[in-house]
Formats: C-alpha cells, sequence, structure tokens
C-alpha cells in the first residue's frame, strides 16, 4: 500500500509529460517498475483471496498433510451409500416391525447427522487424535441433547415409556432396586461372627462397581483440570452434595469412613494423583513432530502413527482462583457445573428407571468426558485470556446438555429437590452468606474495607476477611457431622448410631 501511494504521485507527472518519458534503461525507471509489479502481485493476490472459500480446519504440517485434506466428497458418497443399502437391504431382512424400523430409522438419522458434523462443523481448539474425530463428539452432544429436549416435552410415564422404546433391555416394572441400596445399613469396620466374614462389611464396600468409577471418573477430572487445588475442591464438594441429597438417594448415605477414607481418600486422591501425572508426563513429552515421513523406517512411521493419539501440545492450565473477581466467579461456575453433571447421573437413572449396571450410563459418562475435553479447554481460554470475549461452542453445548438434564430430572422428579432437611437448608444458606461477604472483602468491593497503609486498619481486615473463611466452612463441617452416619442420626427413619458403634466396638446402625 505504501509501494503504491509513493507510485501515484510518480504516474501522474509521467502522464503529464508523455512526450518525454524516462528512457527504460535507466535504473531508476526500472526500480518503479519492480515496485509497480511488486504492487500489482500484492493486489492480485489479496483479491484471490477475498474470493477463497474460508478453510476452518485445523492442519499439522509434519508430512501427514493428506490426513487433513477435506474429503467431502468421498465421505458424502459413502453416506449415500450407507443410507441406500440401510434402506433396500438391511431394512427389509432386520427390521420387520414398525418398532424395528422407527429404531432403524432414528439410528441411520444419527449417522447420517454425525457424518454431516465431521465434514462441516467447525473445529474446536483440539488438533489430535483429528479434528473430525471432536466434530463427531459435538454433534453426538447435539443429538443427545435434541433427545433429552425431547424427554422434557413428555410426562414421567411417557418419557420411561420413550427411554424403554430405545432401550429394550430396561424393565417396565418400576423402578431397579438397586438404585435403592443404602450402603450405610451397618457401618462397623469389624464384623466378628458374621457369616461372611469378620470384615465383610469393608470388603463388600470395596468390591463394589462404583468404586472403578470414582477411581476413572477423578482420573477423567484431573485430565480437565490439571489442577491439584481445584480437583480436591471438587472431591470435597461431591462430598457434600452426597450429604445433601441423602434424604432422598439411598445410594448417598454411606458410613463416615466410606465417605472421607474410601471416596476421597482411596478413590479420589488415587484418581487424581494418576491424572496429575499423566498431565505431568504429556508436559514432558516431546511435541516435535517434523521430519517423520521422510525417515524410511518402518518403526519411526509407526510410533509416528501411534502418537497420533497423543496431544499435539499440552497446555498447563494455570486457574490463579483469587487473582481476581472474574477468576473466582469463574471456578466456582466450573466446579457448580461439573458437580450438577455428575448429580445429574444419579438424577436420570432414579427418574428414568435406569439400573446402575445399564450401559446408558456408561455411554453418557464416555460422552460427557469426551465433550469437556474440548469445552474446558475453551473454558479455561475465556477465563484466563483478557482478549477471549466470547465462550467456544463447547462450553454452550456443555451448559445446554447439563441443563437439559437439570431440567428433566427437575420435572420428572420434583421431590428431589424439595423437602430438604433443616440442617442442610442452615448450613449452605449460612456458608453462602459469609461466603459472600468475604468476595465484598477480599476483592476490594467495598470501598472503606480496601487495602490500608494504617496497620491497625489492615489487620481488622485481614481480620474479617479470615472470620468470614472460618464461616464459610463452619456450617458445613457442622452439617457433616449431624448427618454422618456414626457421628449423629443420618437415615430417614432416624437412628444412627455413634462413633463407637461405627468403629466396631459396639452395636452398629
Amino acid at each position: 500500500v505504501a509501494a503504491g501511494m509513493a507510485l501515484s504521485p510518480l504516474r501522474r507527472r509521467r502522464g503529464r509529460r508523455d512526450a518525454t518519458p524516462e528512457p527504460p534503461t535507466s535504473p531508476m525507471a526500472k526500480e518503479l517498475e519492480e515496485m509497480r509489479d511488486r504492487v500489482d502481485s500484492v493486489t492480485a493476490e489479496l483479491e484471490a483471496e477475498k474470493m477463497r472459500p474460508t478453510r476452518p480446519f485445523l492442519e499439522e504440517g509434519d508430512g501427514y498433510e493428506f490426513l487433513y485434506k477435506p474429503h467431502t466428497v468421498t465421505a458424502g458418497l459413502l453416506l449415500f451409500f450407507g443410507v441406500v443399502y440401510a434402506a433396500f437391504v438391511y431394512a427389509p431382512e432386520h427390521a420387520r416391525t414398525p418398532d424395528e424400523r422407527v429404531r432403524l430409522g432414528f439410528w441411520v438419522m444419527v449417522l447420517v447427522f454425525l457424518g454431516y458434523c465431521m465434514i462441516q462443523m467447525r473445529d474446536s481448539l483440539i488438533l489430535r487424535p483429528h479434528p473430525a474425530f471432536w466434530r463427531v463428539i459435538h454433534g453426538a452432544g447435539i443429538i443427545y441433547l435434541l433427545c433429552l429436549v425431547i424427554l422434557l416435552m413428555q410426562d414421567a410415564d411417557g418419557a420411561r415409556a420413550l427411554a424403554r422404546f430405545f432401550m429394550p433391555s430396561l424393565d417396565a416394572g418400576g423402578p431397579p432396586a438397586a438404585n435403592f441400596r443404602v450402603y450405610a445399613a451397618d457401618c462397623r469396620l469389624y464384623t466378628p461372627g458374621h457369616p461372611e466374614g469378620e470384615f465383610y462389611v469393608v470388603r463388600d464396600t470395596l468390591w463394589d462397581i462404583f468404586m472403578i468409577a470414582h477411581a476413572v471418573g477423578w482420573w477423567g477430572k484431573a485430565l480437565m483440570l490439571r489442577d491439584w487445588k481445584l480437583a480436591l475442591m471438587m472431591s470435597i464438594m461431591w462430598e457434600l452434595t452426597e450429604y445433601t441429597f441423602q434424604h432422598q438417594l439411598p445410594n448417598f448415605a454411606e458410613c463416615w469412613w466410606d465417605h472421607w477414607v474410601v471416596d476421597v481418600l482411596v478413590c479420589n486422591l488415587g484418581g487424581l494423583v494418576l491424572g496429575m501425572y499423566t498431565c505431568r508426563w504429556l508436559e514432558m513429552m516431546d511435541y516435535d513432530w517434523t521430519g517423520s515421513t521422510k525417515d524410511a523406517h518402518l518403526q519411526h512411521r509407526l510410533k509416528r502413527a501411534i502418537q497420533q493419539f497423543t496431544p499435539y501440545s499440552f497446555t498447563k492450565y494455570s486457574w490463579d482462583v483469587f487473582g481476581g473477581f472474574k477468576r473466582f466467579v469463574g471456578v466456582i461456575f466450573a466446579i457448580t457445573v461439573m458437580t450438577i453433571v455428575e448429580l445429574n447421573a444419579f438424577m436420570l437413572k432414579n427418574v428414568l428407571w435406569i439400573p446402575p449396571e445399564h450401559m446408558f450410563n456408561s455411554w453418557r459418562l464416555l460422552l460427557w468426558f469426551l465433550m469437556s475435553v474440548p469445552g474446558m479447554r475453551e473454558y479455561y481460554q475465556y477465563v484466563a485470556d483478557p482478549t477471549c470475549k466470547r465462550l467456544g461452542q463447547g462450553v454452550w453445548l456443555g451448559l445446554g446438555v447439563m441443563l437439559a438434564e437439570l431440567f428433566v430430572c427437575i420435572k420428572f422428579g420434583p421431590h428431589l429437590y424439595t423437602d430438604f432437611p433443616w440442617q442442610v437448608t442452615r448450613a449452605w444458606s449460612l456458608s453462602a452468606l459469609f461466603l459472600g461477604i468475604w468476595c465484598l472483602l477480599a476483592f476490594d468491593c467495598i470501598p472503606f474495607w480496601r487495602p490500608s497503609e494504617d496497620p491497625r486498619r489492615q489487620f481488622v481486615r485481614n481480620s474479617a476477611s479470615n472470620a468470614c473463611v472460618l464461616m464459610t466452612v463452619l456450617p458445613l463441617v457442622w452439617m457433616v457431622l449431624q448427618l454422618d452416619v456414626g457421628w449423629g442420626s443420618a437415615l430417614p427413619d432416624g437412628g444412627g448410631g455413634n462413633a463407637t458403634a461405627a468403629l466396631g466396638l459396639g452395636g452398629g446402625h
């Protein structure tokens, strides 16, 4: 542009003296001609760029470009022939009843939609194993969201009938008995004379399907959060959530040692340790992928193919929870959303009468994990980057699915969110009140409470802030002592036992 502006007066002057043009062999004329050619070339490139179709797809430049070239025609033809085969060959042979044909049509529709998402959906911030994989995951999340919206339009019986229609293995006889298992039926650690053994209660608790689910789940949360403090905060928050809803969900009624030893210190902490070591291993990996295809050795090619399923790069998260009001609110919001997502797993199987061992629970958790990987990356970008002004598509999809699940649970099981014990309502109300006061003090929202050079005033300010922190924690500790089996009455029948009975020195609850 600058060269063009400099050439404009020269063009005008040369136009006025065409009768005596500058000799073409002069150095000045050659230089001007070269500058004019460069300007014309840049102008042509800019015009061509305007007409060029946009390519919002992520690519790698390490010799594997063929994996990232668009194959829209090939994929479209495969989808077309797949639909034709399903309609004219598979359906007449295998879908003989109207119900089977409807189910087949639904799954073919899902396949077509996922194929379209794989080709045309916008990329996320995640590159490996392939951007198309994350487009398919995003499409699967959209389908799950639409299914939840359909369920939301039904009544409770209609929603359960619809769930049985697409999952015929579900029983229509009523809620599964496994959903009402009480883990706090006996809180003794030592059970002498028991026919199953002296440590039957502990062994039965450890050999439970949710033990593995806990450890694997917290390994995945560590990969998403990538922060020790935040993960431990979430672990404690989940145990408090179990205390809050144990009056409605019998599965949440656990012994004190089950809550704080088996869950927090064994399952959750074990999964977090493995997850954080995985994060550290990914941080130390060598992510230089260049020149792999130039190596003639099959071993190197195979190694590069395996590395396609590892991250292209790994970003270490630094949430800096107390770095500012926006950071603090953003982290609290993330913890709240993740807690609601985990709570929805138990609520959904309760209101839709789905047993714990059903594959729906496993597929739902897998889908949520895969949706959360790009979603959490986009959310961290929004919280940590001041120049980022909008949430990513993965975050919006996750919020939509979370709210749809929550509304389904509230509509079909309103009793699950009402009639809380007075210990729960008072504890959470006081804790929220003092947390709000602490935020006003800690983030200088009150003018006369801002940091001062006066040591006495600063001492009063710090003391008030510390007191608010203490008063935020104490009500929750009091709630735990009131509701925990082995320390106070916890189960709906009003029984409870005490610490002596829970430790096996007396009769257990």
